[in-house]
């Protein structure tokens, strides 16, 4: 039952692709292509600037709601005898991306 629930969910999708697909065709052929084009453009522009803006707030945030659990800050004990020798290695390289090239 539950992967008919999916293939009925891509089959939808796919179609809502393709209507999509012919609307933006017909826009084309009654605004003008190269009007159509800057349009596109100007939107994919302004939705990649907010994917960005969203994203890097994302992890702006998860980084200050995990900062006790990662980046060696916290409780934390080595797994082994020397772990806790690996673990200070960390920090250096992950501010500093160039220190081994």
């Amino acid at each position: 039952m539950t992967g008919l629930i999916i293939l009925l969910c891509v089959i939808l999708i796919a179609i809502v692709l393709v209507q999509i697909g012919k609307v933006m065709e017909l826009t084309g052929q009654i605004k003008g292509e190269m009007e159509v084009l800057r349009d596109n453009s100007k939107w994919n522009g302004w939705l990649s600037l907010a994917f960005m803006v969203v994203f890097l707030g994302g992890v702006i945030i998860s980084a200050w709601a995990y900062h006790n659990e990662m980046m060696g800050y916290g409780p934390h004990q080595g797994a082994s005898a020397h772990g806790d020798s690996l673990d200070s290695l960390f920090p250096g390289p992950s501010f500093s991306p160039g220190s081994f090239l």
